[in-house]
């Protein structure tokens, strides 16, 4: 396992646009503890690219459909990113991202901007572009297993 975490290229965060691959493939957030927190795989027709910058550290990409939120998102529904729509009627909005929502549950961090500097502050970036769904698949259901990442909830 330690050669293919040798394969992953580190990302410099304030440069994600530029430094991400636009292909699939599998990331890792890490901690400065070298920790694995969160693996996630972008298999879409957008890429890594798109999961990382669009989703994880966009702070606009939220989630304001209320059949969506549960009663683990107590924490950022007490504190939501309220939107009021065309008929006067609050909206309240949570994180969307399975990352940034896992973030939100755990350290009762507060939705949008709050989780997105949680990540700038507190993370490191790695990741790795391979166009193979099956193997991008098993190799984050055997990350997960073996590493237990913090953030993640399936696979452990």
């Amino acid at each position: 396992m330690k050669e293919i975490l040798d394969n992953f290229i580190e990302v410099k965060l304030a440069n994600a646009k530029d430094e991400v691959p636009k292909s699939k493939g599998i990331y890792l957030w890490l901690n400065h503890q070298n920790e694995i927190v969160y693996v996630g795989i972008a298999l879409g027709k957008n890429g890594l690219r798109h999961r990382i910058c669009n989703q994880h550290l966009n702070p606009e990409y939220l989630e304001f459909r209320e059949a969506k939120h549960n009663s683990k998102d107590v924490f950022q529904l007490g504190h939501p990113i309220v939107k009021i729509r065309s008929n006067n009627q609050a909206k309240k909005g949570i994180d969307k991202s399975s990352f940034r929502k896992s973030i939100g549950r755990k350290l009762e961090i507060p939705p949008g901007h709050d989780t997105c500097n949680f990540i700038l502050k507190n993370l490191r970036l790695k990741v790795l572009a391979n166009e193979d769904a099956s193997y991008v698949k098993e190799l984050e259901k055997n990350l997960i297993s073996t590493h237990q990442p913090i953030f993640n909830s399936t696979y452990k």
